[in-house]
């Protein structure tokens, strides 16, 4: 249910295009039409022109009087299956353009709000993530939206109304040997109850993997001068190969158990497949069913198990693009942030007077104070050098100044107004200009 959730969060995106969507299912439901009504025009070939049947009443109809010509109905026959393929290929394509075209639009949106998303985010939140799997989450991540109009939504419902036509047309020739036909679904149900769980958990694990070893790969590239100049690459190979091992057993992990479940699919659909086909040439045989009926049904067992293993492709889809979506609303969600005040004020002039009062700060709520009870006041003109050993807490001074982080508790201002009441992109692009301006803040970091 979490995965359903999570799949009707990422429909939101979908709002703002829905009438595309609608437009886009109305095009595909076209090719739908085309490929329920592909083998009916060789039914009746075979059973009314090479055959002595009667030809179906709506054929009488739409030919009248040309009717009792065979050449007449062979070529009305030819034509409709010409026009039909014709037809689908043009649909397929169309609807192959229009579908990137709206989902690329969908992974554009998600992209943008999950990169405001990071600017928003505190550094403590960016100091606990790795840089190469916010990478992966943005670059592979996002295409989840994709997935789920391109391999969810529209296979579904063009799945769904594609086996009703297709019911409905061999129900009216045989309704037993319709009933075979879609008996497989409720196997396939059972085979996805079995498989969820586990697809959920090692899709999850696979992508976590990836992220660390994305990260690690970041890293490594932007830290080569390094690594050479302490000839540190053999350790660092090995840690390569580590990272590589490791998303290599949860990819063969993740695609054993997905590829599974597939292959109990077409196991499934298969066998109901050989079914079909022995129980409709039995009825042939006895003369129950026409050899256009058993046409029919033949034509349609490929064409019938295309939407049946499309659904059953769509909901293990929505598994593994569910357990990828957490990985994003793990962030949007995330309220690792530096609150704007609700009223923020600018002052006119900023003169350069900083008072630290009492000042506590840490990056782990409820972890060690990296700063304690700092009490510093240093007046505009005043030099000020800050020194201390690594992890003393002089970067995290001054990123308080400018609000990267905001102390726990303890108050800080600059010339009588508290930061915190100060608009923050206003102050950041103020304390931007100023500390590198000894004249105008002079305050140095050693």
């Amino acid at each position: 249910m979490q995965n359903f959730r999570l799949l009707a969060r990422l429909f939101r995106y979908v709002g703002p295009y829905r009438a595309r969507l609608v437009g886009l299912i109305s095009i595909s439901l076209v090719g739908v039409a085309f490929e329920v009504l592909k083998p009916l025009p060789l039914k009746v070939v075979i059973d009314s022109v090479l055959g002595g049947k009667a030809l179906p009443p709506l054929v009488q109809h739409l030919l009248g009087t040309a009717s009792s010509d065979k050449q007449t109905v062979l070529a009305a026959c030819l034509a409709l299956i010409f026009s039909s393929t014709v037809g689908a290929v043009a649909i397929t394509f169309v609807v192959t353009s229009l579908t990137a075209r709206l989902c690329q639009r969908l992974v554009n949106d998600l992209s943008i709000d999950l990169y405001a998303k990071l600017q928003q985010l505190s550094l403590s939140f960016h100091a606990k993530n790795q840089v190469g799997d916010l990478l992966q989450r943005m670059s592979s991540d996002v295409y989840v939206v994709y997935f789920l109009v391109a391999q969810i939504i529209i296979p579904a419902i063009t799945s769904v109304v594609c086996l009703a036509g297709m019911f409905y047309v061999m129900a009216t020739i045989s309704l037993p040997l319709a009933l075979v036909a879609l008996s497989v679904v409720p196997f396939l149900a059972i085979s996805l109850a079995a498989f969820s769980k586990p697809m959920e958990r090692t899709t999850e694990v696979q992508y976590q993997k990836f992220g660390d070893f994305s990260a690690f790969v970041q890293q490594s590239l932007a830290s080569m001068r390094i690594i050479q100049a302490f000839a540190r690459e053999p350790y660092m190979r090995q840690k390569m190969e580590t990272h590589a091992l490791e998303y290599n057993r949860a990819f063969q992990t993740a695609t054993k158990i997905s590829a599974g479940y597939n292959q109990i699919s077409s196991l499934l659909t298969g066998l109901a497949a050989v079914v079909l086909v022995g129980l409709g040439a039995r009825q042939g045989i006895k003369g129950t069913l026409s050899a256009g009926d058993l046409y029919v049904f033949l034509g349609y067992i490929a064409a019938l198990f295309g939407p049946v293993n499309a659904l059953s492709n769509a909901v293990g889809t929505a598994i593994v693009i569910g357990s990828r979506s957490k990985r994003l609303f793990s962030i949007l969600d995330s309220d690792e942030t530096v609150v704007e005040s609700a009223h923020p004020q600018a002052p006119a002039v900023l003169h350069g007077t900083v008072v630290l009062q009492d000042v506590v700060f840490g990056y782990a709520k409820g972890g060690r104070a990296t700063l304690q009870h700092i009490n510093l006041r240093v007046e505009a003109g005043q030099t000020v050098a800050i020194v201390g050993p690594t992890g003393a807490g002089k970067t995290s001074l001054i990123s308080l100044l400018s609000r990267f982080h905001d102390p726990w508790s303890g108050s800080i201002t600059i010339d009588g107004y508290d930061v915190r009441d100060m608009p923050l992109h206003w102050l950041r692009e103020h304390m931007a200009l100023v500390l590198q301006d000894p004249f105008l803040f002079p305050m140095t970091i050693a």
